[in-house]
């Protein structure tokens, strides 16, 4: 995952190691299963969206986009709880 600082050559190829946001679990302290709750709560709140295709060779991919309610995270209009980051209203 980008945001646990990923060294995956489609990661860096892609440029998501320049993203401000790679790495960023470890910045709140994060472990995966942590930064994985984090993620679930946002797509069951709407902050994220997810969707999955299954490939030709019937591996799953799961691409992840902003949701209708990523606007009220970000100016503060949504809050969301995590135990390893407490209440927080935005992700900057």
């Amino acid at each position: 995952m980008v945001c646990e600082g990923s060294k995956n050559a489609k990661v860096l190829d892609s440029g998501h190691d320049r993203c401000s946001m790679y790495n960023g679990s470890s910045k709140f302290g994060l472990d995966r299963t942590d930064t994985e709750r984090l993620f679930r709560q946002l797509v069951i709140h709407g902050v994220l969206d997810e969707e999955l295709h299954v490939t030709t060779q019937d591996y799953t991919v799961c691409y992840i986009r902003l949701g209708l309610r990523a606007n009220d995270l970000l100016t503060g209009k949504f809050k969301v709880f995590s135990h390893g980051l407490g209440m927080c209203s935005g992700l900057g």
